[in-house]
């Protein structure tokens, strides 16, 4: 038994692997983008910002395989159950941190000034009796043309954060759309439904991981706690998750 070490360096293996198969086709899409004058970023930014996340990836995967190597080896057949419901609190956690921690490494983001666009805001806030949160704008201009707006966080880190190309290309009624529509995600829960539905895809697709990889494992004549059997558990899980992704 390799234990955690062993089981980090799977679970960032594996995901390494599975990223740079796919660099080519994400690299593709990214020049088209390019060519049809939707992103401005330069090759070297682009692959900059990708080695970010994939490290970013990595890391985050070689701490779930840690956890997940952890609870088959305590729980046995029952450690399902467990990394659910670890999965579900993670990502609150995630959705909770990440325009605080995340989101800040790939761009950079300030709050909006007094003025016209803060008024906006607040006023289609109190209109749609949502809480805003503090409201930022981020540079979006030096990598894409599209424009957008987004409502992100928990609580605390609760944000309304606006594309600065949204202000620069757009007028105010066209502007005022797009935060209206972002409101009405807030208004609706959608944020909270989305992360319920996670809930429930997860704990289903974890019970179909755990059978899949207990049936390898079984075929290749594998202990199922021993790090061997965690490339098993995420053969499972990349197949899960691919059956799930339409639902």
């Amino acid at each position: 038994h390799g234990g955690a070490p062993t089981a980090a360096l799977v679970g960032a293996g594996i995901t390494l692997l599975t990223l740079v198969a796919a660099l080519p086709f994400t690299f593709a899409g990214f020049m088209r983008a390019r060519d049809y004058g939707l992103s401005v970023q330069s090759i070297h930014g682009w692959l900059w910002s990708w080695v970010g996340g994939a490290l970013l990836a990595m890391l985050a995967v070689a701490l779930l395989a840690m956890l997940a190597g952890f609870l088959i080896r305590r729980l046995g057949r029952t450690w399902w159950l467990a990394f659910g419901v670890c999965l579900i609190a993670l990502s609150i956690a995630f959705q909770m941190l990440s325009p605080v921690l995340v989101e800040p490494l790939f761009a950079d983001f300030k709050v909006a000034p007094k003025g016209q666009l803060r008024s906006e805001v607040e006023a289609i806030a109190q209109q749609s009796r949502v809480d805003a949160g503090e409201i930022y704008v981020v540079d979006a201009a030096s990598r894409t043309t599209g424009a957008n707006a987004y409502v992100a966080g928990l609580g605390a880190t609760r944000r309304v954060v606006i594309y600065d190309t949204l202000l620069k290309d757009f007028s105010a009624a066209e502007r005022r759309q797009v935060i209206a529509h972002e409101f009405a995600h807030a208004k609706h829960r959608d944020l909270i439904a989305g992360l319920v539905w996670f809930a429930f895809v997860a704990m289903v697709s974890l019970f179909a991981v755990d059978l899949l990889a207990r049936t390898l494992a079984r075929r290749r004549e594998v202990d199922f706690a021993s790090p061997a059997a965690l490339a098993m558990v995420a053969a499972a899980a990349m197949l899960a998750i691919a059956v799930s992704q339409p639902a």
